[in-house]
């Protein structure tokens, strides 16, 4: 007899870590054998980092962070690729003009809004109907959790804002006693009664009273849950494990031992299996919930591209895929009309050494070769916060940096390769209890909150320290 599982397909980006490759690819992963059974190609995008399904089964969309290219010193902005899953083919590309740092795409269950979520702490609106962007949202945060009702819930230094993408805004922030932390992810029921805060502790907060109804000691990385809403799962890098918790008593009744490093996790859409990307050893796990056992541990291949920051994987039914036209508002007498070509040539010197120093010969350029390379013809504007880009990071400190102009480079052509952000992750530093968990810090005289992020930076983390309690 053949598992449930055996009907789905697991969609998994990866970035090319190689100069001489020209695309990045979305792996699909089956079911049956875990093993990965094709490779979408999507293009080069530096880093493609996540995938979000449809709720009509027909479409995923692809976050391409974009960069600076240090072969060709170019600079690859933002989209979002959208791939028919019965083709397994890019079908259309959206633009989201001359940003870079996209880190993460997540569809409302309606269907008609995708949130973009950037390293520079902006959130994107953009309305899938009329394939525009409708609003902009500035939250320092590094995820967007989205309810049945289509509202986006951002964790923040401030609480929990809530986004509504009709009124372009945000209409409400849920309080949090900062006493216990700041909240670092979160997740909802799927009747969407309660909401799952995780500052130091797990918050179980109840959207209809309006109240955190109960606190749970525990240290965790990420978390998800089960489809029908029984089980939490909870990764603890420090232990090595997933921990199970039984969402009727919320207790902790199994942990099933996995590799370390637990960036991601999905839960299949019959609750039969967990899927874990480990970024260490660039892989991912594959558990049976019914058992709770790692079944097996499936490796990115080529070893020239690699999954270790895929933030968002998604899983789909076969049963349930079907076929989608997509359809711009935008035809290509439209797109000619809006097309800025003088700031399309400023924009790249190599089409200026090329000779294209008209409209026509720009727009034929743009339309055969520049869209597909993900060029712009929007004037570059800056989101990068240079200042607390620095700031978080005592190496550029010590290397000079301290003009916005060498914030930006070193970011483009460094900084987002290591996964370094110009959000302020200080503030999510817990010092203190960073200090308490380690005693030789105390021995050393590590006694501030400067000492003790100096430390951490440079080599808590390399040593896997952890500053939750």
């Amino acid at each position: 007899m053949l598992s449930i599982m055996e009907n789905h397909h697991l969609y998994v980006p990866c970035y090319c870590e190689s100069s001489i490759e020209d695309t990045d690819y979305v792996y699909v992963i089956d079911g049956s054998t875990h093993s990965i059974v094709r490779t979408i190609p999507i293009g080069r995008n530096v880093h493609s980092m996540c995938t979000s399904l449809h709720p009509d089964g027909g479409l995923i969309y692809v976050a391409n962070a974009g960069g600076f290219v240090i072969d060709t010193e170019e600079t690859i902005y933002s989209t979002i690729s959208v791939i028919d899953i019965i083709t397994e083919t890019v079908i259309h590309t959206i633009s989201l003009g001359s940003i870079t740092g996209l880190q993460y795409v997540t569809c409302t269950p309606q269907g008609d809004i995708l949130y973009a979520l950037f390293h520079s702490n902006d959130i994107l609106i953009i309305d899938l109907n009329e394939d525009a962007i409708i609003g902009k949202i500035s939250i320092k945060s590094n995820q967007i959790l989205v309810g049945q009702d289509g509202l986006g819930y951002v964790p923040n230094s401030d609480g929990i804002s809530i986004i509504c993408p009709n009124k372009k805004m945000i209409i409400d922030t849920i309080s949090v006693d900062l006493l216990k932390g700041v909240p670092r992810f979160l997740t909802i029921h799927p009747n969407g009664e309660h909401l799952y805060i995780y500052t130091n502790a797990l918050l179980i907060y109840s959207l209809r009273t309006k109240e955190v109804i109960q606190t749970i000691r525990l240290t965790a990385q990420n978390m998800v849950i089960s489809p029908n809403g029984e089980w939490l799962y909870l990764s603890n890098d420090k232990e090595g494990c997933i921990m199970v918790m039984d969402m009727t008593n919320y207790k902790i009744v199994n942990k099933m031992m996995t590799e370390s490093e637990q960036l991601s996790m999905t839960v299949s859409s019959n609750g039969s299996w967990l899927y874990v990307i480990h970024s260490s050893i660039n892989s991912i796990s594959c558990i049976d919930l019914t058992k709770h056992y790692v079944v097996n541990t499936t490796q990115s291949t080529p070893v020239s591209y690699s999954i270790s920051n895929a933030y968002g994987i998604c899983s789909c039914k076969i049963s349930e895929k079907k076929k989608y036209e997509y359809k711009t508002k935008q035809n290509s007498e439209d797109l000619q009309t809006l097309f800025d070509w003088k700031t399309y040539i400023s924009n790249y010197p190599d089409l200026q050494r090329s000779g294209i120093n008209t409209k026509e010969k720009a727009w034929n350029h743009w339309s055969k070769f520049g869209q597909k390379e993900n060029r712009t013809h929007s004037k570059i504007s800056t989101l990068f916060d240079w200042k607390t880009y620095v700031s978080n990071y005592p190496d550029l400190q010590r290397s000079g940096i301290n003009t916005k102009e060498k914030a930006w480079k070193h970011w483009s052509t460094v900084g987002q390769k290591e996964n370094r952000t110009d959000s302020d992750i200080s503030t999510l530093f817990d010092w203190k209890t960073y200090v308490s968990n380690y005693p030789d810090l105390q021995i050393s005289g590590i006694n501030t909150k400067e000492k003790a992020w100096n430390h951490w930076y440079t080599f808590g983390q390399k040593e896997r320290r952890t500053y939750c309690k």
